[in-house]
Parts: C-alpha cells; structure tokens; sequence
C-alpha cells in the first residue's frame, strides 16, 4: 500500500525515447538556425539561406510527429517557440544584415532590429492565443492565423536573397529599399490580418490528385530552379495574404 504511489511516481518521471523525437527535430531547427548565421558571417550567403529553409521544413515536421506520436509537452512547445525566434526572427535578418547592410546607412540595423521584436512579439501572441483558445471558436475561423507566421515571415525577408541569387533582382544595391521591404515583412507579423493555416487546411477529395501533382512539380522544379521557384513561391504567398483577407470576411458575415 506504501510502496505502490512510489513506484507510480517513478514510472512518471520515465520518459519513452519515442518522446522526445519532437524535441530532437526542433533542436535541431535551432541548430540550422544558428549555423545559418555563422554562415552569412563568412560570406556563404547561398548556404546560409538554405539552411533557414531547411529549419523552416523542421519547423513543420516537429509539430506533426509530437501529434502523431502522441508526446506533445508543454517543454516541446516553449522549445519550439525559443527555436522558432532564432532560426525566423533572427537568422535571416541577419544574414541579410551582412549580405547588405555591414557597410551600409544604419536604417539598415533599425529595420534588422524592428523585425526581430515583431517576430518575438508575433510569437508570444500566438502563444497567449494557444493558452486563450476557446472550444467556442467557429471552425472556419481555426483556418485562419492572426498576422503572418515566423516562418512565413522568414520566407518573405529572403525574398531578396531569392532574387538575387536567381539573377532576377539585386536588393543589395539599394539598401535603403531592402530596409523598407525588411520593415514590410515585420509588419505582417505583427498585423492582425488573417493568413491562411496550412496545418488546418482540408481539401476535398476530388482536389487530393491535382494537389499532389502540384506537390510533385514543386519538388521538381526546386531541384531544378531553386531560387525561381521559390521567388515564385513566395509572391503566391503574398498574393495569398489578400485572398484570405477577403475570404475570412465573407465567412464571418
């Protein structure tokens, strides 16, 4: 009778390596993150870029497999955000800080810095916002994220690096440009405009072939035309921002 709550409590305190897969696979983002800015500090601007996008992959990965196998935390999620703050709202910032900004006018830090806050403020609401989710919310309405998500946001500060990178545009040259377009992405953020929710996104089942054809192509044309396709990638997102304006308003009416 004694010695039965001891063994409970043991049992407890155990944790399954199964467990802690999720918390590996942010660590890890993190890491990308961190080797992302030693990178830009050398000069290797492509394989830094790359290695925000490969955290931005981790990033989706770790949320599925602590829902799949079962073993999300409370520790998983506050280290999911820690991570998400390094490799979204300070990697890319500075990267491009040293790609544009090492010798440029100092606005160029003052935009590094504002996007930085925006993201460690966009994501502690949405933090409070996980805390405050009621039951009582419309289904429609959990489609829908308030501002754009950090690693969205990540995406859409290196639209330059894509441009420059497929030949297409270089922000380098016009550094106070490339300031004002930082100041841009950190604004959407930090806006209450309504994005869409791919984890909560469900499509017919009519559009699931067509879907992953397009999947598919993506992949292929990412190995074939990384930077063109994800500059293209990244104007579909932002033209997506508008669309989901407009949709959210007609759901709520």
């Amino acid at each position: 009778m004694i010695e039965q709550p001891k063994q409970s409590k043991r049992k407890s305190r155990e944790l399954s390596i199964r467990s802690l897969i999720p918390n590996v696979v942010t660590t890890l983002s993190l890491c990308l993150g961190l080797w992302a800015i030693r990178l830009g500090f050398d000069g290797q601007f492509e394989a830094a870029v790359l290695a925000i996008i490969a955290a931005t992959f981790l990033d989706a990965l770790d949320g599925s497999l602590a829902r799949l196998l079962k073993s999300t935390s409370k520790l998983g999620g506050e280290l999911d955000s820690l991570a998400d703050f390094l490799s979204f709202g300070v990697a890319p910032v500075l990267v491009l800080y040293s790609w544009a900004f090492a010798e440029g006018p100092g606005l160029g830090w003052i935009a590094i810095l504002a996007y930085s806050i925006c993201s460690a403020m966009r994501l502690a609401r949405f933090n409070v916002m996980m805390l405050e989710d009621s039951p009582e919310q419309p289904l429609w309405q959990k489609g829908f994220f308030v501002g754009v998500p950090a690693p969205a946001g990540a995406g859409i500060a290196m639209l330059p690096f894509y441009l420059h990178f497929g030949g297409l545009f270089s922000f380098s040259d016009y550094p106070l440009a490339l300031a004002a377009y930082i100041g841009v992405a950190a604004f959407l953020m930090v806006s209450t405009l309504p994005t869409y929710s791919l984890k909560k996104l469900r499509l017919k089942r009519k559009y699931i072939l067509v879907t992953l054809v397009l999947v598919a192509l993506t992949i292929a044309f990412l190995q074939a035309h990384p930077w063109v396709t994800l500059t293209v990638l990244s104007f579909l997102y932002l033209l997506s921002i508008p669309i989901a304006c407009m949709k959210f308003k007609k759901l709520k009416q």
